[in-house]
């Protein structure tokens, strides 16, 4: 019982006060163990009077209560105490106090997994724990699987292909929690093999696996597609005949598209064993050969340069005839690529295009002008551009930069620089490139000398190639000693070196940008991290 309701007791008009405080003393002596005064006192009232005075004094100095007033009745028992009476001073001293103890505290809530997450990123501990951030809830409209198909179509053209994959990996399957199709991972596939993105493609279709997804023709020819356009081609090869295996070990029957796609992997490559094993797969399967298998094959020929250039001249357009196909710019542009420059059979190659109503392109003309200025005839390769003005074609940066390759002498550099001015085309770095490549080639200094000139006066950038290219030409030959003997050409080298320390630092600069730049997007921290170019 407390001092409040002792106070409350006395101060009842009831007289009562006296006797309940007597009875109180009378059991406090007897829970001390008869320690609070000899036996008489404890058998017969107050045991200590200066106990109930101070008692007393003590009640006297609390306030009157004014309001509601209760009395106690003489038949009711207090309650049997639980603690000592050392214990209750302690709690008498300490009452009104524990305001001060809780006073600091400012959260009474219970941890929750979500308030550790939150601290977690304020101290930054979550890279080092790496955390995955957990999905947020779709709070937007309920969309279905053919419209997430629709928009990652729509972004992968505008060539977007990191938005798409984010939009399907982060909104469609960890926020709205959507059950994908096939032709979901088809397109993305599809996208990632247009960008050479191998890895990736294998791993959107190793996912659509693990989901019971049925793939189609179009999935395994997007995912050849991707074999192809793969930088690293002997891994994209090797992934590209596991894939075929698994394919024959389950009798799937591809399609001539899907035909064309491992053509096409074995031709680029380099695989002409491969190419012609497909293509007696093809004509086994009883599918229609077109101009376009021929196409893939002559690449095939093109890259395997040991035994491809003999099976290509063998009459590849009398197997053509053979099989009614009619040959195409496409076709016809391969086949400029294995003919021998200025053979009989580079003629002929013309009359085809007018034998068959072929319409031919600059990129067609452009192939013979390369070979041709590989093999230094830069004159035979200008006797091409009339044929393509009698043709009423343009030629374009192209058709000069394979003219700047058999530009030898610095004469016909420069003087190739001038016309390409006067025909209102300016000059960019590719083409300088190639003039510098002729120049180092010939170890002609006084040329190298002549191009960084005309650079520097028309303020044309340089690239990582070019820096390349005339470090190589500044570097010394590695058993060079300047103190053994005189030599006049080690003394080009070090004019040359002079000019271009002094070249290099007027010069405006670009950076080439990485092939998969364009496919990075920026991590969005409100939502999660972002999809992998």
């Amino acid at each position: 019982m407390d001092l409040l309701r002792l106070a409350r007791l006395f101060s009842s008009p009831c007289p009562v006060g006296l006797p309940v405080l007597q009875r109180l003393c009378t059991h406090r002596a007897r829970w001390a163990g008869g320690r609070e005064g000899p036996a008489s006192l404890r058998n017969g009232g107050l045991a200590r009077p200066a106990v109930a005075a101070a008692s007393s004094s003590a009640l006297s100095q609390l306030p009157p209560d004014t309001g509601n007033q209760k009395t106690l009745s003489p038949g009711l028992s207090p309650p049997s105490p639980t603690s000592p009476l050392d214990q209750q001073e302690t709690e008498e001293e300490s009452f009104g106090n524990l305001s001060n103890k809780y006073s600091s505290r400012k959260v009474f809530r219970k941890s929750t997994a979500q308030f550790y997450d939150l601290r977690l990123r304020e101290e930054g501990v979550e890279q080092e724990l790496d955390l995955e951030p957990q999905p947020r809830p779709w709070r937007g409209p309920r969309n279905t699987p053919y419209w997430y198909f629709l928009q990652c179509k729509r972004l992968i053209r505008e060539g977007q292909l990191a938005e798409a994959l984010d939009l399907f990996e982060r909104q469609m399957l960890k926020e709205e929690r959507l059950q994908p199709l096939e032709y979901n991972y088809t397109v993305l596939i599809g996208g990632c093999g247009r960008a050479g993105y191998l890895k990736k493609a294998f791993r959107l279709y190793n996912d659509m696996k693990k989901r019971d997804l049925e793939p189609s023709d179009a999935t395994y020819t997007a995912l050849f597609n991707a074999c192809a356009e793969s930088p690293w081609k002997d891994s994209a090869l090797q992934s590209a005949l596991k894939l075929r295996q698994q394919l024959q070990a389950r009798s799937f029957q591809l399609n001539l598209k899907t035909y064309h796609s491992l053509l096409k992997v074995a031709a680029l490559c380099a695989d002409l064993r491969m190419c012609l094993d497909v293509l007696k797969e093809i004509i086994q399967k009883g599918h229609a050969i077109t101009e376009e298998t021929f196409s893939f094959l002559l690449m095939g020929c093109i890259q395997d340069k040991k035994t491809g250039f003999r099976c290509a001249l063998q009459g590849f357009l009398g197997q053509m005839a053979e099989h009614e196909v009619q040959p195409d710019i496409k076709t016809l542009t391969l086949l400029a690529e294995v003919v021998e420059s200025g053979s009989p059979d580079e003629s002929s190659l013309l009359a085809t295009l007018d034998a068959h109503h072929v319409e031919a392109d600059v990129t067609f003309f452009n192939t013979l002008m390369r070979k041709k200025s590989k093999l230094g005839d830069l004159e035979g390769a200008k006797a091409l551009l009339p044929v393509l003005a009698k043709r009423g074609l343009i030629p374009n940066l192209q058709t000069f930069c394979n003219l700047a390759i058999g530009c030898r002498q610095a004469a016909d550099g420069l003087q190739l620089l001038s016309d390409m001015r006067r025909s209102q085309m300016t000059p960019n770095t590719h083409i300088y490139s190639a003039l510098i490549h002729a120049a180092v080639k010939r170890l002609n200094y006084t040329y190298l000398i002549h191009i960084l000139k005309d650079m520097r006066r028309h303020s044309v950038p340089v690239n990582e190639v070019v820096i390349r290219q005339l470090e190589f030409a500044a570097q010394y030959p590695p058993t060079f000693d300047r103190y053994k003997e005189k030599n006049p050409y080690l003394e080009k080298i070090d004019g040359f070196r002079a000019y271009y320390k002094q070249w290099l630092k007027g010069m405006p600069a670009e950076e080439t940008p990485h092939p998969w730049e364009k496919f990075k997007t920026k991590a969005k921290g409100d939502q999660g991290s972002a999809a992998e170019t």
